[in-house]
């Protein structure tokens, strides 16, 4: 879940609370990095198998908040903090946006992941 987060967070265009429907889009050189620098710091922590996750871990937590968001629109904001009555529904947009993004852009994170798979060669703990 951390690093899904991280890419859900730190690899998006712009912040989750962005009603700018056109301009949300995963970076892809960001996330290149965020990859990269998390498999350094977990390479012998973690096995292979876990390593293969990772590249799902975006898709998989922005869904999920997405969902997040909208059930708590829907329950009327009672979890997270709004400041005007739609903020939820469209932090909800803007993840379902970003994550229809991320599923275009498969391959493309796929290449990514494979290219720092080599780099970094996880230990079978």
């Amino acid at each position: 879940y951390d690093f899904g987060d991280l890419v859900r967070t730190v690899a998006c265009s712009i912040p989750e609370t962005s009603t700018k429907w056109d301009e949300i889009r995963l970076q892809e050189g960001i996330f290149e990095q965020l990859m990269l620098g998390y498999l350094e710091g977990i390479k012998h922590l973690v096995s292979s198998e876990e390593f293969e996750s990772l590249l799902l871990g975006g898709e998989v937590m922005t869904c999920m908040m997405g969902l997040r968001f909208f059930t708590d629109h829907l329950q009327g904001n009672v979890y997270y903090r709004v400041h005007y009555p739609e903020q939820n529904l469209h932090r909800a947009k803007n993840q379902m946006i970003l994550l229809r993004d991320q599923q275009a852009k498969r391959e493309i994170l796929l290449d990514i992941w494979k290219k720092a798979m080599e780099k970094v060669q996880p230990s079978d703990n």
